[in-house]
């Protein structure tokens, strides 16, 4: 198309999607003359969000996850090397209070080394 004396491609111009003048939002492609979002994202509140991976819009737009988890592959959850414990993800490896497996508390001067209580 001619626009503003230019010969634009209003299939793929973002600035130009579809018509002259026509601007898709700032995260979004132009395909085919109509403004998407790209794969693997989705079109939340104006925006591509990549639901795999975003807290706030975890698997489907607006799905928040806890302060304390991940969004993983969709799903709110706790990141590797993580359990889910009491509420908030732990390092089982490391954590004096959940160590080896949740609930496990290391007694006065033991430390969690590699999921086992160990004296200082």
């Amino acid at each position: 198309s001619s626009c503003a004396g230019r010969c634009i491609d209003t299939n793929n111009d973002p600035q130009n999607c579809g018509a002259c003048g026509r601007a898709c939002p700032a995260t979004f492609g132009c395909r085919g003359g109509v403004c998407q979002c790209a794969p693997p994202t989705s079109a939340c509140g104006g925006r591509c969000i990549n639901t795999n991976t975003d807290r706030s819009n975890c698997g489907r737009c607006g799905n928040v996850c806890p302060d304390t988890q991940a969004c993983i592959g969709g799903a709110c959850g706790c990141p590797a090397q993580s359990s889910l414990c009491g509420g908030r993800c732990v390092n089982t490896n490391f954590d004096v209070a959940n160590c080896g497996r949740c609930g496990n508390r290391c007694g006065p001067r033991q430390a969690c080394v590699f999921g086992t209580c160990r004296g200082l």
